[in-house]
């Protein structure tokens, strides 16, 4: 299943470029981005986790990792500075959220407490912190 996934992830891209086919490339890289990406990720989550020893591999894989757990804390404090920006400083027409910070506080900022734990689970797997739960010693 991995060196599949790793072709699909390598070989999709390039053969969507090379179809000159409008439909068909669309396809391609729909199924790419829906499909192959997340089941990398998935598989190079699993291989963070499991594995003893630092390896090369290892190393580069948490590169990705480590920039989507930024990525992903970065967006969730944008989302919780514009909101607290629309209720403390100027309501903006864009703005569809609570304009109490009570209610605000209960929601829970929506989406963004999400994104920074996520971010924080990745920050923490990259650091060498977080290992599957039920390894076994063998």
């Amino acid at each position: 299943m991995g060196r599949l996934l790793f072709c699909l992830f390598v070989a999709l891209p390039f053969a969507a470029i090379a179809l000159n086919h409008d439909s068909i490339s669309a396809l391609f890289m729909i199924v790419w981005t829906v499909v192959v990406i997340p089941l990398s990720m998935l598989r190079g989550l699993d291989y963070l986790r499991i594995k003893k020893r630092p390896s090369t591999a290892e190393t580069l894989l948490k590169i990705p990792f480590l920039l989507l757990g930024l990525l992903s804390i970065g967006m969730g404090a944008a989302i919780i500075a514009w909101c607290l920006t629309n209720v403390f400083i100027k309501l903006l027409p864009e703005y569809s959220g609570e304009t109490n910070i009570i209610a605000l506080l209960i929601d829970g900022f929506g989406i963004a407490s999400l994104l920074i734990a996520f971010g924080a689970y990745l920050l923490r797997l990259c650091a060498g912190r977080e290992r599957a739960p039920f390894h076994s010693e063998d």
